[in-house]
């Protein structure tokens, strides 16, 4: 923080992976948390129009 300023940094590191390329329990764990999600999270994070969709590739690929 910038105490004197009264303000704060944040900052975020996002990763890129290739969803097909991750282990099954990566696949299983994101699944997990896609259907956690509620209708407010899907929509900030641009999920709520392809959840369906992702959550179907990922359970096919789970049980492959």
């Amino acid at each position: 923080g910038f105490k004197q300023e009264g303000l704060l940094l944040f900052t975020i590191r996002t990763y890129f992976y290739a969803v097909d390329k991750l282990s099954h329990d990566h696949k299983y764990a994101l699944l997990k948390a896609l259907n956690s999600m509620n209708k407010n999270s899907l929509q900030y994070k641009g999920l709520a129009e392809s959840k369906t969709v992702i959550s179907q590739w990922l359970s096919r690929h789970i049980s492959a």
